[in-house]
């Protein structure tokens, strides 16, 4: 009898600093494979203090000051919860099919119209385990006049859904590019993303939603112009 620990992850909310009397808000991700179940999770914060203290030298004829860098750490909260078992996570008999996206636009640079580029791309499925490796096939006519590069992401986001609070997180989890296409040109090509093994997987639950999109990019010289999303599941 036991159980395995499969993952274990704190989500804070996107805030660097509080203050005193601050709520600090995040969600507990556990995943537990075996015979018995976690009914309750103590949790204890530890803040950490640093301080700086000044003294006087008097073994010198001139007296000047030397800081001292000290750490302080001190329990801030400790507190013991009962566990909600949501099973609602991204199942894993999803119908995989293909997905696609085509876009035209004109494309400017500095405000200056420089022409139009029209990308079209697609999956061959839309469901990914964890250490997959994600492969795009894309094609690019650049009508343009500058040098063009087809960049796509994986990205992910994360939504806290509470009665008090609802907060959104955008985070780029992997990416790619490939090689330019020049002026007037076309380009056809795949270009692979891997998705870390580490990766959360989708969540849809009455807490936390976690959904993951391919964001296609195309990079004129410094700036890069958004022009479509794959939606996209990982298991």
């Amino acid at each position: 009898m036991g159980f395995e620990l499969l993952r274990f992850e704190i989500l804070v909310e996107p805030k660097q600093y509080f203050r005193n009397g601050d709520r600090v808000n995040s969600m507990l991700i556990i995943e537990l494979v075996g015979h018995l179940k976690c009914r309750h999770i103590l949790m204890t914060a530890i803040g950490e203090i640093r301080a700086r203290f000044y003294r006087q030298d008097q073994s010198m004829e001139i007296s000047h000051f030397m800081s001292i860098p000290i750490n302080l750490r001190d329990l801030v909260a400790k507190q013991e919860f009962n566990v909600k078992t949501h099973s609602n996570v991204c199942p894993s008999r999803i119908d995989s099919r293909p997905v696609a996206a085509v876009r035209e636009k004109l494309v400017r640079l500095f405000g200056i119209k420089i022409g139009a580029v029209r990308l079209s791309a697609h999956l061959d499925r839309n469901a990914y385990f964890c250490g997959e490796v994600i492969s795009i096939y894309f094609h690019m006519d650049n009508r343009s006049s500058k040098s063009i590069r087809f960049l796509p992401q994986l990205v992910r986001r994360t939504a806290f859904k509470k009665e008090y609070i609802f907060l959104e997180s955008e985070e780029l989890v992997a990416t790619n590019d490939t090689e330019k296409c020049a002026p007037n040109g076309s380009q056809s090509d795949i270009v692979c993303i891997p998705v870390p093994a580490d990766s959360l997987p989708t969540i849809d639950s009455p807490f936390i939603d976690i959904t993951y999109t391919i964001s296609l990019f195309v990079l004129i010289s410094d700036s890069s112009e958004h022009f479509d999303e794959i939606l996209v599941f990982i298991k």
